[in-house]
């Protein structure tokens, strides 16, 4: 074989080696996104780039209606959450949104799981950027609880809803509180001392949730810092 075809056929193989491996990335990343945001879906193969922008396309027109369901409980209140409503906020037909949610307590459901996907991934990014391995995950659990509170008011609302709705839909909370309660008592630090950090950090999200207490915007941050030497000892 001519020096010329060996470098035509190997460049060939390379980039059909890409291909297919950036595919298999491609697709074990969507299977992975629709498994967390998705319930009960199955994918069982990609065959081309427009299947996968239909899958993403999905997945965004359902962060919209949960948006819109949250801005409803949080602006309205939860007896005004119902889907006509919810689709008129998402700009969508009723069919529309009961081909992502065929009832309201699977879209209730659907807010409560995105605001735990959400509020993990949070929490894994921002301890994994801290270099500082003891008390890790509890200065990552009061970095974004206090951010939740700023930010994410309407995914909240999530919890407003289950309550509400039926009071099961807030297992998967439950759920996830538990295991967070295992990472603490593994951190590193005093497991008590951690454990008033968290539960300090939950009163805060909790009261601002509920407009029980909103804590002055001076004092919260003296808290907010406070608690984050404590998670430093």
């Amino acid at each position: 074989m001519k020096m010329k075809e060996f470098s035509s056929l190997a460049k060939a193989i390379v980039e059909r080696v890409v291909s297919v491996f950036g595919k298999e990335k491609r697709l074990a990343r969507i299977k992975l996104y629709l498994k967390q945001n998705r319930p009960g879906s199955i994918v069982k193969g990609i065959k081309s780039d427009n299947q996968e922008e239909i899958f993403m396309g999905r997945h965004s027109r359902k962060v919209e209606i949960l948006t819109a369901a949250s801005k409803i409980v949080s602006e309205r209140g939860i007896f005004n959450l119902t889907l006509e409503a919810v689709a008129e906020e998402a700009g969508i037909s009723k069919g529309g949104l009961l081909y992502h949610f065929p009832s309201k307590e699977a879209l209730v459901e659907g807010m409560v799981e995105h605001l735990t996907n959400n509020y993990r991934e949070k929490i894994a990014n921002n301890a994994e950027m801290d270099p500082e391995e003891k008390g890790q995950w509890v200065r990552a659990y009061v970095n974004v609880t206090f951010n939740q509170v700023y930010q994410n008011k309407d995914m909240n609302a999530g919890l407003l809803a289950a309550k509400a709705v039926n009071e099961k839909l807030l297992d998967p909370i439950r759920e996830l509180y538990a295991e967070w309660q295992q990472e603490i008592e593994e951190d590193g630090i005093d497991p008590v001392k951690a454990t008033i950090i968290r539960l300090a950090s939950d009163g805060i999200w909790l009261a601002e949730l509920f407009d029980i207490y909103h804590i002055e915007p001076e004092k919260k941050e003296e808290v907010y810092k406070t608690l984050l030497e404590w998670a430093n000892e």
